[in-house]
């Protein structure tokens, strides 16, 4: 199966790092887009990444996943991601983990205040 590939010129792109459960999640603001990548939340929280990878896969349209080219420090990197206003409701379609609905909010408050304050300088409301 594939998957949308999100247009983002790489000159445009600018990955940031938020802070997050002693790690890091990887933003991207593509237009007025903030986007998040998958995997580093998979790993943060405990969830398997190939199964989640296969669900975000067939469900795509509902949670507006596709595949960014990131510039990192290693290069450029493929990478799955979802528009932040798609994250808490991916995270809550996830019944077997309680520490999902401890974390979500939290996560989802967490990238969009940190956003919305100094990162892009957005306004909410594009989100």
């Amino acid at each position: 199966m594939s998957i949308n590939s999100i247009s983002a010129s790489n000159a445009q792109t600018q990955a940031v790092a938020v802070p997050f459960n002693n790690q890091s999640l990887i933003t991207v603001k593509v237009g007025e887009i903030v986007y998040t990548a998958i995997k580093p939340i998979c790993e943060n929280i405990g969830l398997d990444w190939k199964s989640q990878y296969r669900k975000l896969i067939n469900q795509k349209d509902k949670f507006g996943c596709g595949h960014m080219t990131i510039p990192t420090k290693g290069g450029l990197q493929e990478m799955l991601c979802m528009p932040i206003k798609k994250l808490n409701g991916w995270l809550f379609s996830i019944k077997y983990l309680d520490k999902i609905k401890r974390l979500s909010s939290k996560l989802c408050k967490l990238i969009l205040n940190i956003l919305r304050k100094s990162i892009f300088k957005f306004n909410h409301k594009t989100i």
